[in-house]
């Protein structure tokens, strides 16, 4: 069995293990020195952003539910409008097929 990391590769291989990243059969990743603090800044602003993008997908969810509901409420108001106002139409017994009548100056005239 192959000895864990120094202290100082640690701190990145425990941020990538937690993660489920790994880069050999036993788990850990060889990160150089001089390299194990910018990869666990990397892998902690991965992180942040990964949190960040989450909850602004949350966000768009809750919105997109809002907005179905806005045009589900809209369907069906427009549905009952017009079906009223077919109602009202019908009732009304209006006759468009008659000429226009005379204006003042043709009737005068």
């Amino acid at each position: 069995m192959e000895e864990p990391p120094p202290r100082n590769h640690r701190r990145s291989a425990v941020l990538c293990r937690r993660r489920g990243i790994e880069g050999s059969e036993t788990g850990w990743i060889k990160v150089r020195p001089e390299e194990d603090d910018l990869v666990t800044l990397q892998l902690e602003a991965l992180l942040a952003e990964k949190s960040g993008l989450a909850n602004e997908n949350s966000n768009l969810v809750r919105e997109n539910q809002c907005l179905h509901q806005v045009v589900e409420y809209h369907q069906l108001t427009s549905q009952d409008l017009s079906a009223s106002f077919e109602q009202v139409v019908q009732g009304l017994c209006l006759d468009f097929s008659s000429s226009p009548r005379p204006t003042a100056g043709e009737a005068n005239g």
